[in-house]
């Protein structure tokens, strides 16, 4: 599922005639150092939504929060690969600070 949201995100909706350049591309990135760099990063995007749906941008600190432009390519990621759960919890933070700070 997660080589299907990335074969997307690198090449785009698959056109006739692009069946063996999707493969090789599915091929590349299944396979070695560059499928544990993707699983490794998926794992620490999906690890870093905490239960209220906060997402900390920043993995040492340097500042703190995180951005609404960042939700959007999270939940189109993570609705890709079946984290409903995940989805639901981001953008339901978006839409409480939202409605805390007046900005409806």
């Amino acid at each position: 599922m997660l080589v299907g949201a990335i074969l997307i995100l690198c090449v785009g909706a698959p056109a006739s005639g692009d069946a063996a350049r999707i493969d090789a591309v599915r091929e590349h990135l299944q396979d070695g150092k560059i499928a544990r760099i993707y699983a490794t990063t998926y794992a620490s995007l999906l690890g870093r939504v905490e239960q209220d749906g906060c997402f900390q941008e920043s993995m040492t600190g340097a500042y703190a929060g995180m951005f609404p432009r960042t939700v959007g390519g999270l939940v189109s990621l993570f609705m890709e690969t079946g984290e409903l759960d995940a989805c639901e919890r981001l953008v339901g933070c978006v839409l409480e600070a939202t409605r805390v700070n007046g900005m409806e």
